[in-house]
């Protein structure tokens, strides 16, 4: 499996308010996004590397990956921490994401897709 590139976005200022932007390659019409939200209990335990092979997965077949890191449990976290997270981390699909692109990106058609403990995680 090849990893497609990345590019590390922070998303607010604390250590674990970021994440890695995944793109196609050589794409001059907008892209979809499809933000990933891995899983691990909301433990500071697990990372976003979760998440990797699918969000290059992603871009390998056309659509841009949002892998993002949130604050755990352990790291800063809990609840309402990861929830404000996700859901700034939404909102940087249309504020931060499109101008750290190489590509075009279709900022009308977002989706979500969380793993396990990331499946949970409520935005808004």
């Amino acid at each position: 499996m090849v990893r497609m590139p990345r590019i590390r976005i922070d998303y607010g200022s604390e250590p674990a308010q970021f994440g890695h932007l995944y793109t196609p390659t050589g794409s001059d019409v907008p892209v979809p996004v499809v933000m990933l939200i891995h899983g691990g209990y909301w433990s500071a335990d697990f990372h976003l590397n979760l998440a990797t092979t699918l969000a290059s997965e992603c871009a390998r077949r056309g659509v841009a990956a949002w892998n993002v890191e949130y604050r755990r449990v352990g790291a800063g976290g809990g609840w309402p921490e990861t929830s404000a997270d996700i859901e700034t981390a939404l909102v940087a699909t249309t504020t931060l994401l499109p101008d750290a692109s190489p590509v075009p990106l279709d900022t009308g058609d977002v989706r979500i897709v969380g793993h396990s403990a990331g499946a949970n995680s409520r935005c808004g």
